[in-house]
């Protein structure tokens, strides 16, 4: 609690029957493990916020400030249509022929109401692997450039939305239309991090219409814009294929590797162009980049990117890509104001030890980049923190160093602030930012 007495009820763990050794194999490469942030919302239109959170035992738990587990949860996160047999007990899988290794939940669930019912929805990732054609519908040049590589192993993994109640819900856990194919173009990049979806979905109502959209990418890949159905909000090719934000950038793009494709960290929406026109942007790599992630041996020519698209539309943002000097693992963009100018800055760091910010021409501010000498994995957060009206930055790097720099830019509500962009971890851009109290329930 505020006083840092432990409450009542927990600690809490997972279903430790879900991963024990009698379980694992290679196609349950399970463990006891919570990787992703916990979420707080309040489910089913109580008073008291609920504690969400994916583990690497493939479930969704749900558990009360109580320490007590919501009705209906744990939900078992998998695609039944490619399991041979499922397990009522142990929920141990054999799956049919073409599914690779992925079985975790890496990823924090995004929270809203993405139907519009007035019920919650949980929208989640998992380390899903399958062999099976794309689903996504790429522009000649890139469609060209991945076919003529003839290196990589293009696959899908899987997203779920998921009812507040859980198994609980007649009809079952997953809302129609769902799970959806999230095609990658290379399977089994790395071990857990590198395989099927690590990438927080995000959520935010693109279109002003008054429902959520879902921005959603795998470990590597194109990233996709959903609506509450499934579908892609672009639409699909005539062969059925999903349409997905641009791969190949503008020439005012400073990165040749192209194209281009969302990877390993996460995304973010934010108004940077204009007010009210919401872009998403995340982490990205080149194809020559990802090309040399199978092939280290070859050393060929590779960039790793800051990407940022007009989410109505699915664009580049006419600078973007922008070049950065290397990958963002875990990690991902916070959109806010760090320099004197009218509109938001993306905010991000890599792995080669700088901290970024781009604005929607790609141009850094006064002072930009910063240096920490470390490998950022967490996004930055911005707020005031001393109380003098202006924003400051906060970063902490993989080696324990924790940077905190002064901007000039004025206080005030922003775009994307940090990691799953509000206080409550809900990934959801129409949440209240500062909201921890359960005073209103989550944007309908």
């Amino acid at each position: 609690d505020f006083r840092g007495k432990r409450k009542p009820g927990f600690p809490v763990q997972v279903n430790l029957l879900y991963s024990s050794h009698a379980v694992r194999d290679p196609a349950n490469t399970v463990d006891r493990l919570i990787i992703g942030s916990p979420v707080l919302a309040a489910l089913g239109g109580e008073r008291g916020l609920d504690i969400i959170v994916g583990a690497a035992d493939r479930h969704l738990y749900v558990w009360n400030g109580q320490g007590i587990a919501r009705p209906g949860f744990p939900v078992l996160v998998v695609d039944a249509s490619r399991m041979a047999s499922i397990d009522p007990t142990t929920h141990k899988v054999t799956p049919k022929p073409g599914a690779f290794r992925g079985s975790k939940i890496i990823d924090s669930p995004a929270v809203g109401d993405i139907d519009h019912d007035g019920h919650l929805d949980l929208v989640v990732g998992t380390n899903e692997e399958y062999d099976e054609p794309p689903n996504f519908s790429l522009a000649s040049g890139t469609a060209s450039a991945l076919a003529n590589s003839g290196l990589l192993s293009p696959a899908n993994s899987r997203v779920y939305a998921i009812h507040e109640d859980g198994n609980d819900h007649a009809g079952g856990p997953f809302l129609p239309g769902w799970p959806v194919k999230i095609g990658l173009i290379a399977s089994e990049l790395l071990p857990v991090v590198g395989e099927g979806i690590n990438a927080s979905p995000a959520l935010a109502d693109v279109d002003g219409n008054g429902t959520l959209e879902i921005g959603v990418f795998p470990d590597a890949g194109p990233a996709y814009l959903l609506k509450a159905d499934g579908t892609s909000f672009y639409g699909s090719d005539s062969s059925g294929h999903y349409l997905v934000m641009a791969t190949e950038g503008y020439p005012a793009s400073n990165s040749p590797d192209t194209p281009s494709f969302a990877a390993l960290g996460e995304g973010a929406f934010g108004a940077l162009a204009a007010p009210g026109a919401l872009a998403f942007a995340a982490p990205a790599a080149g194809l020559g980049r990802s090309l040399a992630v199978v092939l280290p041996e070859e050393q060929v020519s590779a960039d790793d990117h800051a990407s940022a698209w007009q989410a109505l539309t699915g664009k580049y943002l006419p600078a973007y890509p922008h070049h950065i000097e290397e990958l963002q693992f875990l990690t991902g963009p916070s959109i806010a104001h760090v320099g004197a100018t009218l509109l938001p800055q993306v905010v991000e760091g890599s792995a080669g030890y700088y901290l970024h910010a781009f604005d929607a021409n790609g141009v850094e501010p006064t002072g930009w980049p910063k240096f920490t000498g470390g490998w950022h994995i967490a996004n930055p957060a911005i707020g005031d923190v001393d109380g003098d009206g202006m924003n400051e930055v906060v970063v902490l790097t993989r080696e324990g160093n924790l940077f905190v720099w002064d901007t000039a830019a004025a206080a005030g509500r922003e775009e994307w602030s940090k990691k799953r962009h509000d206080l409550r971890n809900t990934g959801n851009y129409q949440e209240p930012p500062g909201q921890t109290s359960n005073r209103s329930r989550l944007h309908r």
